[in-house]
């Protein structure tokens, strides 16, 4: 006769019973995946919030004994990161507070990651990072890039089309930021307007020529 059975700690035992009485036992721990999941409370942010928290979560893995996870950062912003967080016996997460460093730089939307390993497992993280100091609505690189992609194309004139045609507030001070981030001040006078979509056909009819 032959049986098996699994313990808590999803360790799979099996026991062969011989006809004379005696019995034969082995055990051998469950394989399963394992995984680490990193989340932040937001993951489009801008550079002056102070700090965001990140959780990493451990799943397809026994919840007993403490967990040492390796942090670790590519891209800028990211000094305020710890090196390692720890989940506690019997946890599924743990969460660290992360401090985004500002700056007084005008430049472009920037991303970094967040890399999560521990032996056997590894998570990411992709977090959107919009600079705070190029102005709320007109970007000061190139007014006629509405979407920040560093190009002007038809795409930035269809974006402030369908806002136009989607909303009835032109005035643009009483409005936060919008995230992702979208220029619509083309001309800078603080409004959306058609003479801001005006302002991107004629860039791309001059671009032509």
């Amino acid at each position: 006769m032959f049986e098996t059975t699994l313990s808590d700690d999803q360790a799979v035992t099996a026991t062969l019973h011989n006809p004379s009485g005696s019995c034969s036992e082995f055990s051998a721990a469950k394989n399963r995946a394992q995984r680490l999941t990193v989340e932040a409370d937001r993951k489009i942010f801008s550079e002056d919030i102070g700090s965001i928290e990140i959780t990493v979560s451990r799943s397809g893995l026994s919840m007993q004994g403490e967990m040492v996870v390796n942090l670790s950062g590519l891209g800028p912003h990211v000094g305020g990161l710890p090196s390692q967080v720890t989940i506690e016996d019997g946890q599924a997460s743990a969460s660290v507070t992360v401090s985004i460093d500002d700056d007084l730089e005008r430049e472009f939307d920037e991303t970094f990651v967040v890399f999560a390993s521990t032996e056997g497992a590894t998570g990411a993280l992709l977090l959107n990072l919009v600079d705070d100091d190029t102005g709320d609505w007109t970007n000061k690189f190139l007014p006629e890039d509405i979407n920040g992609d560093r190009l002007v194309t038809p795409l930035d004139a269809l974006l402030l089309v369908n806002f136009l045609n989607g909303d009835d507030e032109p005035l643009l001070a009483t409005r936060p930021p919008l995230l992702p981030r979208a220029y619509l001040d083309a001309d800078g006078n603080g409004f959306v307007s058609p003479t801001d979509v005006l302002w991107v056909i004629n860039y791309l009819n001059r671009d032509i020529q």
